[in-house]
């Protein structure tokens, strides 16, 4: 989990109760603590431009992306895509997703990179709070494992300015 607010707090706490290893990562040291993050088993402080790839997260591992703000958004993105993951979700509007995807297109990632984005995160219910949102997030996860998600025409968005791009 790139980033330590509300979101990922929600997030880690449904991660953990469906038994997953939860790795929760801030660029702020009073975010990023065991009293917010009790179940996590590990908890960094470092910036979210900083690689991933020393954490060794397994290939069919996930990462979701909610940071404070743009410019971190898209720092923990090109680092989480990187690792080629099975999944990668990234919190936002249609506009930020796109804004984002475009400045790392300029920057060097190809479109294959985002084969495995899930933007934005979790499966469509209405969820705003940040327990709502985690319930979607923590949804989306169980039916990629069983195979069973299609993307929402929310999350489809990206793939199709993909391929008009390609």
């Amino acid at each position: 989990i790139l980033g330590c607010g509300h979101v990922g707090q929600s997030i880690s706490a449904q991660m953990v109760e469906l038994g997953c290893r939860v790795t929760a990562v801030d660029d702020r040291e009073s975010f990023a603590s065991t009293d917010r993050f009790p179940g996590a088993e590990r908890i960094l402080v470092r910036d979210f431009g900083e690689s991933l790839a020393d954490l060794e997260i397994p290939q069919d591992g996930f990462a979701f992306i909610v940071t404070r703000g743009h410019r971190h958004d898209e720092q923990a993105l090109a680092s989480a895509l990187r690792l080629g993951l099975r999944y990668v979700g990234l919190i936002g509007s249609r506009r930020k997703i796109k804004l984002i995807v475009m400045n790392l297109l300029s920057q060097g990632f190809q479109i294959a990179d985002f084969e495995n984005l899930y933007a934005p995160i979790g499966i469509d219910i209405g969820s705003e709070s940040p327990p709502e949102i985690a319930v979607s997030v923590a949804a989306e996860l169980i039916a990629i494992r069983k195979g069973v998600h299609r993307r929402s025409a929310k999350q489809d968005f990206i793939h199709k300015t993909l391929a008009e791009i390609n």
